[in-house]
This record gives structure tokens, sequence and C-alpha cells, in this order.
């Protein structure tokens, strides 16, 4: 049981995400035949060395690269930034996360260590993009619920404003 518990569950053959005191015994009646009461798995596990501790948080998709490359945006972005009274627009796009945000759950783990679970997040995902030209004092911003080739090739609108030929802050063909 030790060895399943550090393991951690398999979704598909467990129907779990992580395992509680009541998921134990029939995933040790299936494989020996046997079912102790859930109040016994957690005194053995806890006889074992296991407590219920908070989980430090992963994404699934973490890059360790990426985040070490992210460190360093402030010096790119200093050495990209115009010289002083030069015409300046910034353009911007991000993804956004809208919904639920839930807590992280405590899971059966050695005592002295912090183990690491992906954080369900179970949400819906926006896309906005935004421009701001500071030499007319004017920003504009769309949002959408996800980003694909008609959507980028709307007509301008009230709604969707877009570059003139009288904005200085950059050249139009």
């Amino acid at each position: 049981m030790p060895l399943w518990v550090e393991a951690g569950p398999d979704p598909v053959r467990d129907g779990v995400v992580r395992w509680r005191r009541q998921d134990l015994p029939a995933r040790r009646a299936a494989a020996f035949g046997v079912e102790p009461h859930e109040r016994s798995v957690g005194t053995q596990l806890a006889a074992r060395g296991f407590r219920r501790l908070s989980v430090h948080p992963q994404h699934p998709k973490s890059d360790p690269q990426a985040q070490a490359a992210f460190k360093n945006v402030p010096q790119a972005v200093a050495a990209a930034k115009p010289e002083r009274d030069k015409p300046l627009e910034i353009w911007f796009q991000k993804e956004a996360g809208v919904g639920h945000q839930a807590t992280l759950p405590r899971i059966w783990a050695r005592r002295g260590t912090r183990p690491r679970t992906p954080r369900d997040t179970r949400s819906q995902w926006a896309d906005l993009f935004g421009a701001v030209c500071p030499a007319r004092g004017t920003a504009a911003g769309l949002v959408l619920p996800f980003v694909n080739k008609g959507g980028d090739e709307r007509p301008s609108g009230p709604d969707r404003p877009h570059r003139g030929p009288r904005c200085p802050c950059a050249p139009h063909p």
C-alpha cells in the first residue's frame, strides 16, 4: 500500500485523482481480496510514516527552461526601449482563465516531504487583445472566447477601432 500512495492513483483505473482513506480499501480489496475499514487504512499509513500534507502546486505543462528565460524579460525590455521622445505604441495579448480556482488538496505523503500535484483548474478561457497609443491618448481592446483567423479579420466598427493614417505612432502601408 505505501507504494500505491507514493505513486498516486491512475485516474482511468482508480477513478480518482488523489488518494483518500475511503478509496484505498477498494483498491486493496481488488488486489488482495481483503477490504479493511477506512479508519484502519489511515492508522496503517500513519504507522508507515505518512501524513496528510498540504501540497506544493505545479502546473502539468510547467517548463523549467521557459521559467528561467522569463526571468530575463526585464533586461530584454530595457534593451528594446525606444529613445526618449520617440513615438511609442503598445500592443498586448493575454489569455485569461475565468472560473473556479480550487484550493489545493491534502494528500497522503511521507512526513517531512512537500509533494507536488497539479491544481484543479476547471475554468473557461478568453483571449484579450489590446493596444494603447499614448500620443493620441487612445486605447482599444477586444475579448474573444477563442482565437481563429475569422476573429482577426473582422471589419472595423464602433466596437473595433482601427489605426488610422493620423496615428503618429507607427508608419502605415
